[in-house]
């Protein structure tokens, strides 16, 4: 319910719609949710409203949602749900930056915009906006060294639903490159 302010009224009470009681049951699970909703705090506005942010966001969680729902009887099912949330963290991630302008190159380089060769060493820049190839890292500081599998990897998670995402298998090094681009991203984008 909403009650007259000076101005705008205030909410003084809500009802949830959705409640996403197995996230919460997984550490893990909700700590991803929580670094989602905290990336949204830190980078949106107070009262802006962006339907297709927030259409993101509950993809996000029902995905995650459902992800949560796995069991994990032992060792290897454990690591494969923790690689799924590890998955749908960067698709949310990823798709947020660019939904809030932040477009990543990754088709080609994002200096010389030459098409990238198979065998090249690859590196991702946040100065530049994107994956760049070896010449173009050169001197660079905050070139971060990506590999052919991380490239396509960010790939797809542009171009596929969050939904589709745990589907996905990748290496613990891949998962490595890309929180470090994510991390070095979010601090250039601050």
């Amino acid at each position: 319910s909403v009650m007259r302010g000076r101005g705008r009224g205030v909410i003084v009470s809500a009802v949830a719609e959705q409640n996403f009681p197995r996230i919460r049951e997984s550490e893990r699970a909700l700590h991803s949710a929580l670094l989602a909703v905290s990336l949204i705090h830190t980078h949106v506005e107070e009262g802006e409203c962006d339907r297709e942010l927030f259409s993101l966001l509950l993809l996000f969680l029902q995905s995650l949602e459902i992800v949560s729902a796995l069991t994990c009887a032992d060792a290897e099912e454990k690591n494969r749900f923790e690689e799924k949330v590890q998955l749908l963290f960067h698709g949310f991630a990823w798709k947020f930056l660019e939904r809030l302008g932040y477009g990543i190159e990754m088709r080609s380089c994002a200096v010389g915009h030459e098409a990238f060769r198979k065998g090249d060493h690859y590196f991702f820049r946040s100065d530049v906006g994107g994956v760049v190839c070896s010449e173009h890292a050169d001197g660079s500081q905050c070139a971060i060294p990506f590999s052919e599998n991380a490239v396509k990897s960010l790939r797809i998670f542009f171009s596929n639903s969050i939904v589709a995402l745990p589907k996905l298998r990748l290496k613990k090094s891949v998962f490595r490159e890309l929180d470090m681009a994510l991390k070095n991203f979010l601090n250039w984008v601050r």
